[in-house]
């Protein structure tokens, strides 16, 4: 899926390359209703990642639906490491948004 390809763009610095590849993936998630919920998990921390900084209130929403929704789901790409680094500096009150408009 074209989000592994915005995490990796991520880690190694190319970040206006990652928003795109990540909004590509977005895009296709959508349209398609054969991912499973570990693709959608796996947009959601990249979207929350990407959008920390700017809008914290809705990474920390969509952060709260991963952990709502994980289960007993691995993530990928080692992305546990991201959300121990991101986790502690986003609001802790904010509730999850409902799946799946929580990935847009």
């Amino acid at each position: 899926m074209r989000w592994r390809l915005a995490v990796c763009l991520r880690e190694l610095g190319r970040v206006k390359e990652s928003a795109a590849e990540l909004a590509e993936a977005r895009e296709v998630l959508a349209a398609a209703e054969l991912f499973g919920p570990r693709e959608l998990l796996g947009v959601l921390v990249e979207r929350a990642v990407h959008i920390a900084a700017d809008d914290p209130i809705r990474a920390a929403a969509l952060l709260a639906s991963v952990r709502a929704h994980r289960g007993r789901w691995v993530l990928p790409f080692a992305m546990d490491s991201d959300l121990e680094r991101l986790v502690p500096t986003l609001p802790s009150h904010v509730g999850p948004v409902p799946l799946p408009a929580a990935a847009w």
